[in-house]
C-alpha cells in the first residue's frame, strides 16, 4: 500500500512540505488525537508490516524517463501512508 508523488504530474498540482519526523512516525500516530485515523494506521502497520513501524518506510529518487510520458528526471516519493493520512498526522502539509 503506497501513494506516489510522480514527476510532472503531481509536482504540478499539488506540492508538500515535510513538517515533521519520519524517523518518529510511531509516537506521532501514538499521540493522535484522531481515533478514526490512529486505527487506520495501526491497522495498516499490523497488516502489512507485521506491526513494525521502523518497515514504514519512505523513498525519494529521481523518476525514470518514460516514452510518451516524459524525460524523467522529476523528484518522486514512495510513502506507505496516504498524503492525506500524514497531513493528518502532521508529517505533511500542502503548500501553494
Amino acid at each position: 500500500i503506497h501513494e506516489r508523488l510522480v514527476g510532472s504530474e503531481m509536482c504540478i498540482r499539488d506540492r508538500y512540505k515535510v513538517i515533521g519526523d519520519f524517523s518518529k512516525i510511531e509516537e506521532y500516530v501514538k499521540n493522535c488525537p484522531d481515533a478514526k485515523l490512529k486505527a487506520q494506521v495501526e491497522a495498516i502497520v499490523k497488516k502489512y508490516y507485521k506491526g513494525d513501524y521502523s518497515r514504514l518506510a519512505s523513498y525519494k529518487g529521481e523518476a525514470a524517463a518514460v516514452e510518451g510520458w516524459g524525460k524523467g528526471g522529476a523528484i518522486q516519493y514512495e510513502l506507505s501512508l496516504t498524503v492525506e493520512q500524514l497531513e493528518r498526522l502532521g508529517l505533511l502539509r500542502e503548500i501553494n
